[in-house]
Protein backbone atom coordinates (compact mmCIF):
# COMPACT_ATOMS: atom_id res chain seq x y z
CA UNK A 1 0.00 0.00 0.00
CA UNK A 2 1.34 3.76 -1.05
CA UNK A 3 0.94 6.36 1.40
CA UNK A 4 -2.00 7.79 -0.64
CA UNK A 5 -3.80 4.97 -0.09
CA UNK A 6 -2.82 5.12 3.25
CA UNK A 7 -4.27 8.19 3.95
CA UNK A 8 -7.52 7.73 1.62
CA UNK A 9 -8.74 4.88 4.05
CA UNK A 10 -7.47 6.77 7.09
CA UNK A 11 -9.60 9.89 6.02
CA UNK A 12 -12.48 7.37 4.94
CA UNK A 13 -12.53 5.94 8.29
CA UNK A 14 -12.91 9.19 10.13
CA UNK A 15 -15.72 10.11 7.96
CA UNK A 16 -17.50 7.35 8.62
CA UNK A 17 -17.08 7.84 12.25
CA UNK A 18 -17.61 11.15 12.10
CA UNK A 19 -21.04 10.45 10.34
CA UNK A 20 -21.76 8.00 12.51
CA UNK A 21 -21.09 10.10 15.78
CA UNK A 22 -23.06 12.73 14.15
CA UNK A 23 -25.96 11.02 13.45
CA UNK A 24 -26.57 9.62 17.07
CA UNK A 25 -26.32 13.49 18.38
CA UNK A 26 -28.83 14.00 15.67
CA UNK A 27 -31.24 11.12 16.82
CA UNK A 28 -30.53 11.88 20.32
CA UNK A 29 -31.57 15.78 19.94
CA UNK A 30 -34.69 14.84 18.15
CA UNK A 31 -35.99 12.45 20.73
CA UNK A 32 -34.97 15.31 23.43
CA UNK A 33 -36.85 17.97 21.10
CA UNK A 34 -40.43 15.82 20.81
CA UNK A 35 -40.39 14.93 24.15
CA UNK A 36 -40.17 18.51 25.32
CA UNK A 37 -42.99 19.40 22.90
CA UNK A 38 -45.00 16.18 24.60
CA UNK A 39 -44.48 17.56 27.80
CA UNK A 40 -45.38 21.20 27.03
CA UNK A 41 -48.90 20.17 25.43
CA UNK A 42 -49.31 17.86 28.66
CA UNK A 43 -48.53 21.37 30.80
CA UNK A 44 -50.98 23.17 28.43
CA UNK A 45 -54.00 20.28 29.15
CA UNK A 46 -53.50 20.66 32.90
CA UNK A 47 -53.61 24.65 32.91
CA UNK A 48 -56.44 24.48 31.02
CA UNK A 49 -58.35 21.86 33.06
CA UNK A 50 -57.29 24.08 36.21
CA UNK A 51 -58.06 27.24 34.88
CA UNK A 52 -61.14 26.23 33.61
CA UNK A 53 -62.71 23.08 35.25
CA UNK A 54 -65.86 21.44 33.87
CA UNK A 55 -69.19 21.96 35.13
CA UNK A 56 -71.28 18.63 34.34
Amino acid sequence: MSNGTLVVEALTTLAVLVHAYYAWAIAIIGTLTVLLLALVAVLNLLVARLRHPRKD
